[in-house]
């Protein structure tokens, strides 16, 4: 519930199994359900992988730091962050402060907050439910 008050409640993560539910499965499939589908994103991957190595040999000494922030969050990394970006919205991350890096970060640390299991009195008593959305967003 308290997903819904920061206004994530219609995305696919907090939907009910029901018609809308449906259709973003149905979306999802299209785009990313068969080998076929995703082989139009091999050529995006390769892209930001040969960015990844090039910058792992520009600075070795960084690898182990690089690869542990990026199982913290997918966005942290230029490689993984910036696959999701370029196959979902066609847009290519800047190799350093990406200001939408950058907002991705900032949303999923409200996400995981939103979404710690009984964190929020709302979770527990759903009588608490306000009509507003959360004031940062």
């Amino acid at each position: 519930m308290a997903a819904d008050l920061v206004g994530f409640g219609k995305g696919i993560t907090f939907t009910n199994y029901n018609d809308r539910f449906h259709q973003y499965r149905k979306l999802f499939s299209r785009f990313f359900g068969t080998r076929n589908s995703t082989a139009a994103f091999n050529s995006i991957e390769e892209e930001e992988t040969r960015r990844f190595l090039r910058n792992v040999l520009r600075q070795p000494e960084g690898l182990v730091k690089y690869i542990r922030s990026s199982l913290s969050s997918p966005f942290t990394t230029s490689t993984a962050g910036a696959i999701i970006l370029k196959v979902a919205y066609g847009y290519p991350v800047q190799e350093e402060n990406d200001p939408f890096v950058d907002l991705a970060n900032k949303v999923m640390g409200i996400f995981s907050l939103v979404t710690a299991p009984s964190a929020y009195l709302v979770d527990l008593i759903p009588a608490r439910k306000a009509k507003r959305k959360h004031p940062s967003l």
